[in-house]
């Protein structure tokens, strides 16, 4: 049985990817912060057959995320881990620009978070010579958006390390992919 974890899986593009891997064999750990939100998800994957483990923990809380990871893989190994948690902030419509609070939240959350759990996944990946690590940039890693700096730059610092990752992991039959959504419902 594949076991699938997905990050930021409450909604948007990780409650998406949720429901699309789902269906009968398939074990799935989905990870986000609002449980109520992630329950839902979660049920919703069950009703398509799905063995479903939830985990509501904050991705910026990086020694209690690997520590999590670390149980979960070593219960039933992860074959592939979607990083798909992520915040966007930046200029509001009122005009008033991107707090430093705000930018360091953004880069905590899309960056530093996915290097956390990536560097460690990797690691655990490449030892047993198998998964698929799966991490989410965005097209504004590509083509900055001057109205979300620190969004801008997070999804280039994921892009980029997902890139120099991929050597390390393609000796050993690790994949490293990184995908760069355009704009999303």
């Amino acid at each position: 049985m594949k076991h699938i974890c997905i990050t930021g899986a409450s909604s948007g593009l990780g409650a998406a990817l949720a429901l699309a891997y789902s269906h009968k064999g398939c074990r799935m750990t989905l990870w986000a912060r609002d449980e109520a939100r992630l329950s839902a998800i979660a049920a919703s994957c069950r009703e398509k057959g799905a063995e479903v483990n939830v985990v509501s923990l904050d991705v910026r809380d990086h020694a209690a995320a690997r520590e999590t990871l670390r149980e979960l893989d070593d219960r039933h190994p992860m074959d592939m881990v979607l990083l798909a948690a992520g915040v966007i902030t930046g200029i509001t419509p009122g005009g008033a620009e991107e707090t430093p609070e705000d930018a360091f939240r953004t880069m905590d959350v899309n960056a530093l978070a996915s290097v956390n759990l990536g560097a460690w996944l990797v690691d655990r990946m490449c030892f047993r010579s198998n998964g698929h690590l799966v991490f989410v940039s965005s097209i504004a890693g590509m083509y900055p958006l001057p109205n979300s700096p620190a969004y801008s730059a997070s999804k280039k610092a994921v892009a980029y390390y997902a890139r120099a990752l991929s050597a390390l992991g393609r000796p050993r039959s690790v994949r490293v992919s990184c995908v760069y959504p355009g704009y999303l419902k």
